[in-house]
């Protein structure tokens, strides 16, 4: 078998045929394929340029023009694809060219917002500086009055202070007067108190022994009283106990006899009830009962319909 040459000549080749081949990030790379295998080993590809191009290719699906002829466009010039690994590497570059823009792009918007975030930020510093100076400025007026009224307010009080003393130093001298006065009196009233002690002692005393003898006296007299009712007291107890003694043996008395004559009448009883068992008994040989049924309670009964 002949191996096909592996140059690509489009007008002697058979019609292409599109396939879809890899897919590289979110784009599907649509790559061409003849009828024909190419089994022969494809020239080395290119290194991959760390910079993205600003290669462009077009790509039809439909199988027509472009791609489906096999040209590309590199470095802005057209050029022949030789195989779809080729075509897979022109794709790539144009799909890493427009992703280095559309980073670029978005980098620059990114600091374009940025730039206005920091601008709003440094202008709502600057307001909120601004107001914090006016509210610092209204702290220290309203501090600065309020240590004024403070100072006032002191002085006031330094002053109602040093009347109060001048107050309280003339009320102490006119009590150290008035205390003076107080004790010459009470000395004066002493002295009289002295000699007027010395003539009533005697007076005194002898009131006192009379009231003395008197009460003691009355504390004998008392005495006397307490051990008589006492005495009154234990013979009214005795008599009570004694009483108390004889009534008790006289309920025991009446308790034997009321057993006594309890046990009597049982006796009898049971006589007359025994002498009536036997005449119903002698009875009831001659005339026969019929039979009745045993006592029951209400509840035990059973009713028979």
């Amino acid at each position: 078998m002949e191996r096909p040459s592996s140059k690509v000549d489009a007008p002697a080749r058979s019609p292409a045929v599109l396939r879809v081949g890899a897919t590289r990030g979110n784009r599907r790379v649509v790559g061409l394929n003849s009828q024909s295998a190419h089994r022969h080993r494809s020239p080395p590809r290119p290194l991959r340029p760390s910079a993205p191009t600003s290669s462009a290719i077009s790509v039809v699906a439909d199988g027509g023009g472009g791609v489906a002829d096999g040209l590309g466009t590199r470095d802005g010039r057209p050029t022949r694809v030789q195989s779809s690994l080729e075509l897979r590497d022109l794709t790539f570059q144009e799909w890493c060219a427009k992703r280095g823009k559309q980073y670029l792009e978005e980098r620059r918007s990114e600091q374009v917002k940025r730039m206005q975030a920091e601008e709003e930020t440094k202008r709502q510093r600057a307001e909120k500086a601004k107001q914090n100076e006016e509210i610092f400025a209204m702290w220290i007026a309203k501090k600065r009055a309020q240590e004024m009224d403070q100072r006032k307010k002191r002085q006031k009080k330094e002053e109602e202070k040093q009347k109060e003393e001048e107050s309280k130093k003339q009320h102490k001298a006119e009590a150290a007067k008035a205390y003076e006065a107080w004790k010459n009196q009470k000395s004066k009233h002493i002295e009289h108190r002295h000699s007027v002690i010395e003539v009533t002692r005697e007076k005194t005393l002898e009131e006192m022994k009379r009231k003395f003898d008197k009460a003691a006296a009355a504390h004998l007299a008392f005495e006397a009283w307490q051990k008589q009712a006492n005495e009154k007291l234990q013979k009214a107890h005795r008599l009570a106990a004694e009483r108390a003694k004889k009534e008790k043996l006289r309920k025991s008395e009446e308790e034997v006899i009321r057993k006594e004559l309890a046990r009597t009448s049982y006796a009898k009883w049971e006589s007359r009830k025994a002498s009536e068992l036997q005449n119903a008994r002698a009875t009831s040989s001659l005339h026969p009962v019929p039979h009745k049924p045993p006592w029951r309670p209400t509840s035990g009964r059973v009713i028979l319909h």
